[in-house]
């Protein structure tokens, strides 16, 4: 029977885990980033087009974009893109949230903090 040695093992599932922690907080991250990114692009484009279809108004075939109580026309499928892209902010918005607390790094015991000093 071969015996293990029990250092070696604890190095390599302590080094298995800091990976496991890394590829968490990476996809955290990336969800995060996407969030981020996916609200920058909102607000570019609701600048660009003059605002925001769940702001503004539709009448008959007429579509209209609203910002700040001014009304835009836009095409329909505009309109339709500009309704589904402020949808989704209230789905990425939150997942935001919820990524920065996810991708924080691990706070040391506290009896690990300091090294014993006052």
């Amino acid at each position: 029977m071969q015996r293990t040695n029990t250092r070696e093992t604890m190095r390599q599932s302590s080094k298995k885990s800091r990976i496991e922690e890394l590829d968490h907080r990476r996809r955290w991250l990336l969800i995060k980033g996407i969030c981020i990114g996916n609200f920058g692009l909102f607000c570019l484009i609701g600048l660009w087009i003059g605002g925001s279809a769940m702001l503004g108004a539709s009448h008959g075939h007429h579509y209209f974009v609203g910002q700040y109580g001014r009304l835009t026309e836009v095409p329909f499928s505009l309109w339709l893109y500009s309704w589904a892209h402020t949808l989704s902010q209230a789905v990425t918005f939150p997942l935001a949230v919820v990524s920065e607390f996810r991708s924080r790094t691990p706070e040391k015991p506290w009896g690990n903090r300091g090294g014993g000093t006052l």
